[in-house]
């Protein structure tokens, strides 16, 4: 199963293991420590103090029992007096010792001792408080029975009391003691077996890493000794390439000049020509608007000359409708005369008259018939130009539809006179870029020559830090390899595409020693 990690992963995978190792002896030393910390504490905090109180209130004990016995042999009131008071001080300063005593916390089964002490401080002072009221009254004989009778015995339950207090606390201390060497004892022996286990996990995990690593490291030095070769190799054949890749880039970049050239004057006529279509287009869209222009002129005339036909026809029907009178007016004048004839002498002005009238309606009539001819070939005239007109605005509406037919070829033309302009500029453009990219391959060309001449000289390099690596691994100096390695196989044949080679000696290294999980580059230490 591990072998399948990686080297990262089994170095950190080792290192976690000794350091969990350390952190259970730390905490294991930890919680020794802590045990032992603990009951030390408990003595210091606890049972010191308690038992220095327990001394403190037996000195008072005694204090107030010396104070009792001088209150029995005083031999006056004011003595006993003293003595009293002094009792009163005594038993203040015991019960501050013991509100002392009781602010530390109790251990298991300490409060029922120290109540068997309340009890017999307060039996003694109830005792004390006696003998000092009969030392007071003067009853010498009570005092004497109570001194021999009751105190010595409320003492000593006071001091017993007292005494099983403090032996109390010298077990408990006895006790923590040996718990603190047991927690010291039970520390110590695991730490040792776990040093002891981390010491030859350790050892064996590293003999097992040192020398699969370095089995792994051989033959890694093998691979990049064969890679070295190889690479060599490469790069003597990659340097003949670039040289002749570089010739051919020359001669392709002065091919490319010349094609430049040839585009740039191709691309001036060009240009040339879509100025020239654009100039005919706009000739031709004037022409356009001026025939349109004619052709609306000429359907204007058509319409005034059909309508001068129309009057023309209604002067027509005038002149008819004259002649009819001058007709009718010369009849008049006729009927006149014929009655004026018939009146004799009377009628001679009257037939003057008509034959004025008669006159006038003769010559009205020749000149409305002079009229009507005019008109009527007035007519047939306006007749003839009003077909003329529309024959000539039929012509005229062809010419507009081929003027327009005209201007939008040209127009077309121009367009694509444009077009042509634009993408033979364009053309250029990517003509001279091609040429900066020619030249820029054939001194990368001549780059590629030198690094591969360099690369080598860096082969060379490799094949001696393969045998450093060997001296570092194996521990014992090799034979160096001859200086020209880039004769020590035969060239490789330069049909393989050096893409497909490198991604093939890619593979072939990826399965020597992987340093990450996710990017596997040399290695597969198996065995780890």
């Amino acid at each position: 199963m591990f072998a399948r990690f990686s080297l990262k992963a089994k170095m950190i995978l080792a290192f976690v293991g000794i350091s969990m190792l350390l952190l259970l002896v730390g905490g294991i030393g930890w919680q020794s420590n802590r045990t032992v910390v603990g009951v030390y504490s408990v003595i210091a905090n606890q049972n010191l103090p308690n038992v220095n109180s327990i001394g403190r209130i037996r000195y008072r004990a005694q204090e107030l029992n010396r104070t009792i016995l001088r209150a029995s042999l005083a031999k006056n009131p004011q003595e006993v007096s003293k003595w009293h008071e002094e009792f009163k001080e005594s038993i203040v300063r015991n019960d501050e010792l013991t509100k002392k005593y009781l602010e530390v916390p109790f251990l298991p089964n300490e409060e029922a001792i120290f109540a068997k002490v309340d009890a017999g401080w307060k039996k003694f002072v109830e005792g004390g408080e006696k003998l000092m009221e009969a030392a007071l009254k003067g009853d010498q004989a009570l005092v004497d029975k109570i001194l021999d009778e009751e105190i010595p015995q409320l003492r000593r339950s006071h001091d017993d009391a007292l005494s099983e207090l403090l032996v109390f606390h010298e077990e408990a201390v006895k006790q923590a003691k040996i718990k603190a060497a047991e927690a010291t004892s039970r520390g110590e022996t695991f730490v040792v077996i776990i040093i002891a286990v981390g010491f030859l996990a350790a050892t064996s995990v590293g003999y097992i890493f040192a020398t699969s690593l370095a089995k792994s490291l051989t033959r890694i030095s093998g691979e990049i000794s064969n890679s070295a070769d190889q690479t060599s190799a490469s790069g003597t054949q990659l340097s003949a390439a670039s040289q002749q890749l570089s010739s051919g880039s020359s001669e392709a970049a002065a091919s490319l000049e010349e094609t430049v050239a040839s585009i740039e004057e191709l691309s001036s006529m060009v240009k040339l020509n879509a100025d020239h279509a654009k100039e005919a287009n706009a000739l031709s869209q004037k022409s356009k608007d001026s025939a349109e222009h004619g052709e609306s002129e000429i359907t204007k005339l058509i319409g005034a000359m059909e309508e001068i036909a129309k009057g023309s026809k209604q002067i027509e029907e005038i002149i008819t409708v004259i002649d009819d009178i001058a007709f009718q007016t010369n009849l008049l004048a006729l009927n006149a005369a014929v009655e004026a004839a018939r009146a004799g002498e009377q009628g001679k002005g009257f037939a003057v008259v008509a034959e004025a009238v008669r006159n006038l309606a003769q010559r009205s009539a020749v000149a409305a018939k002079d009229i009507t001819t005019l008109i009527q070939e007035n007519v047939a005239k306006s007749e003839n130009g009003a077909r003329v007109a529309s024959q000539s605005g039929s012509v005229l509406k062809d010419i507009v539809n081929s003027v327009k037919k005209v201007a939008d070829l040209n127009n077309e033309i121009s367009v694509a006179s444009q077009e042509q302009a634009s993408g033979l500029e364009q053309i250029s453009k990517a003509m001279n870029q091609l040429d900066q990219a020619t030249q820029g391959n054939a001194a990368s060309s001549e780059e590629v020559a030198a690094s591969s001449e360099e690369m080598s000289a860096q082969a060379v390099a490799l094949a001696d830090l393969v045998v450093d690596l060997r001296t570092l691994v194996q521990g014992v100096s090799t034979p160096q390899r001859a200086a020209s390695v880039t004769h020590a196989k035969a060239p490789l044949a330069f049909k393989t595409p050096m893409k497909a080679a490198m991604v093939k000696r890619k593979a072939e290294m990826e399965n020597v020693l992987p340093l990450e999980d996710g990017d596997r580059k040399v290695g597969n230490v198996a065995g780890f």
